[in-house]
């Protein structure tokens, strides 16, 4: 699971990241940071950082991509994470600290106005962390200004949902629990799904040389001692759903958890559920 925390909810802006949808990653940080392990190595593979190179990770969460930036950039480089939740700001310093990473600082700051006083950088990057801004026009304008001309910004976003397992068992729960689904484009997980749409956005922003390609490879839920009833009792109740299933009928929790299993399960492997995955990596520059 990733974002299949709130994939439907129309309250996915910075009020909700900085409250209830923010608190619920950091209380299932270690779980959703490991589903998300392989998308993070190939995103710093097509990144290609540089030692030396001053670096911004927008939507930094935990942190855990953070630290893995600030290893490619050493010697001589930086990382600032920033993310609109203290919550888990706090969690990435203690985590920094405790691990004594030097190159490494973050900020509580939204992304779509923020200026940070070592601004211009190098990079920006972001896994997931720009399909959320409510006005996606001002915030690639402030993510261009933040760069230095030249400078380099990759983002990581979910292509369509009919290339992404997970979005089949996210469809099972909206639909019993009668959740609205937002427009198309509206902020939220599938907001950049569309490549014109992210190049017309980026274009607008002044960036250039815009170059989009797609990740394929797999999310790992689970682990090998889990069926496929506990990875779906797992990813239910680490998502945005939880509570609306905790008050709805015994008899539509009952169906939520019996059509996820029956999602779920041909996707079960040897080392735990396994949900084939399409992702946008996208490049631009200043």
């Amino acid at each position: 699971m990733t974002a299949l925390d709130d994939e439907f909810s129309s309250e996915l802006g910075p009020s909700a990241w900085a409250g209830s949808v923010g608190s619920r990653w950091a209380n299932n940080l270690d779980y959703l940071e490991a589903t998300l392990e392989n998308v993070a190595d190939g995103i710093l593979d097509h990144a290609n950082f540089m030692p030396g190179e001053t670096v911004v990770e927008i939507g930094c969460g935990g942190g855990a991509f953070t630290q893995l930036v600030a290893a490619r950039v050493k010697p001589g480089g930086s990382v600032l994470g920033i993310d609109i939740s203290d919550e888990l700001i706090a969690i990435a310093r203690r985590r920094a600290h405790a691990k004594q990473i030097g190159n490494l600082d973050f900020q509580t700051a939204d992304a779509s106005e923020a200026r940070p006083a070592s601004a211009p950088f190098d990079r920006l990057v972001s896994r997931f962390g720009v399909m959320f801004f409510p006005d996606a026009d001002k915030a690639m304008r402030n993510l261009h200004r933040l760069l230095k001309p030249g400078g380099r910004l990759d983002f990581a976003v979910w292509a369509t949902a009919a290339e992404n397992a997970q979005f089949l068992l996210t469809a099972t729960i909206a639909d019993h629990l009668e959740v609205e689904r937002p427009a198309p484009g509206a902020p939220g997980p599938l907001a950049f799904s569309d490549p014109s749409h992210v190049r017309t956005l980026l274009t607008n922003a002044g960036f250039s040389s815009i170059a989009i390609e797609r990740w394929q490879g797999a999310l790992c839920s689970g682990t090998p001692d889990m069926d496929a009833r506990e990875v779906a009792e797992r990813i239910i109740g680490a998502s945005g759903f939880a509570d609306a299933l905790v008050k709805a009928d015994a008899k539509v929790r009952k169906a939520v958890i019996d059509e996820a299993v029956e999602t779920l399960t041909p996707y079960l492997t040897p080392q735990g559920v396994r949900l084939p995955a399409t992702v946008l990596l996208v490049t631009a520059f200043a």
